[in-house]
């Protein structure tokens, strides 16, 4: 009983995050698709070099707002904010 409740909380939280990364990496394939057919090899070079730089920056923009909406959270289940 204990471990199918963790068990669903965790895919609960795990399944919007892998069907945002689905649709992402789906969007990457057609924008190639895209590039590589109308603008030529050396936009499509260029769309590659820039792709793990993309990555990084969506990474950390996720671990931000993971981390400060935690942070909300902990301080509005305190009642520590004017607005609760």
């Amino acid at each position: 009983m204990f471990k199918s409740k963790i068990t669903k909380l965790f895919f609960n939280y795990a399944l919007p995050n892998m069907i945002n990364s689905g649709f992402f990496s789906f969007y990457i394939i057609i924008n190639g698709a895209f590039v590589g057919q109308f603008l030529g090899t050396k936009s499509l070079a260029a769309m590659g070099l820039s792709m793990p730089f993309i990555f990084i920056l969506f990474t950390l923009s996720d671990l931000i707002a993971i981390g400060s909406s935690v942070q909300i959270s902990l301080k509005i289940g305190a009642k520590k904010t004017k607005f609760s």
